[in-house]
């Protein structure tokens, strides 16, 4: 059973994604010269701030404005309207949606942890967090001008992941495994391209038991509802 488990995350895994929620917060960044601010609502999260940005930023993050101005880059408290105005700006500051951006071809180098692991049994938890925690993953990837989750992949590129583009450089991707008699596993992915050299993933797993298999012996294993979500910092390390 423990072995059955890691297998199905490890295949899971290769061809991860991620980040951004398609719901919540967004990070507002406002460019500014004399004559006031350019603001545009990224697709950022919280988690993401915190991978750009380091661990200490405060905890409000995603709701303060991020203003670029002469230079200089910083969390303001002020509303996008407020830091367009006292940059000289008039009215409101317009915002334009999810600046495009587009990846550097070159060397990336993705390391990935996980987040969560909820309703599996504690011999499952000890194995998988250490593996996925020290999977460290390096290629030179040459975009074409374009993000593509895919081309982050490891080990097998045939890992069975459909994804879709819900805005640009944003993905959502599921899972599509063979059927097992015995578990049900399913995936939920996310991949984001947060900067031309940055970009995050995140999959949500969840094993259950098939129709028809018998759940009250994979809940006395502790595998009735097994849940862990992984999330995935990729770095552009070179040219």
């Amino acid at each position: 059973m423990r072995l059955l488990f890691v297998l199905a995350f490890l295949a899971a895994l290769p061809s991860s994604p991620a980040s951004a929620q398609p719901t919540g917060e967004k990070l507002v960044v406002a460019k500014c010269d004399g004559g006031g601010c350019v603001c545009t609502l990224t697709a950022l999260n919280a988690d993401d701030l915190v991978f750009l940005l380091g661990p200490d930023i405060p905890a409000n993050a995603v709701s303060m404005t991020y203003v670029s101005s002469g230079g200089k880059s910083y969390l303001s408290p002020l509303s996008p309207d407020q830091v367009h105005q006292a940059a000289g700006g008039i009215g409101r500051c317009e915002i334009v949606l999810f600046d495009s951006v587009q990846p550097l071809d070159g060397a990336w180098t993705g390391t990935v942890r996980v987040q969560t692991v909820t309703g599996c049994p504690p011999q499952v938890d000890e194995m998988v967090r250490p593996v996925v925690a020290g999977m460290v993953m390096q290629r030179h990837v040459a975009w074409g001008g374009r993000y593509d989750p895919a081309k982050l992949s490891v080990g097998d590129s045939s890992t069975p992941v459909r994804w879709s583009e819900r805005s640009p450089g944003q993905f959502v991707g599921h899972l599509q495994l063979e059927a097992n008699p015995v578990l049900s596993v399913t995936g939920a992915l996310t991949s984001s391209l947060l900067t031309p050299e940055r970009a995050t993933a995140s999959v949500q797993i969840r094993i259950a038991a098939a129709n028809g298999a018998n759940a009250s012996a994979l809940a006395m294993l502790g595998m009735a509802d097994c849940r862990t979500t992984a999330v995935y910092d990729f770095v552009r390390t070179g040219s």
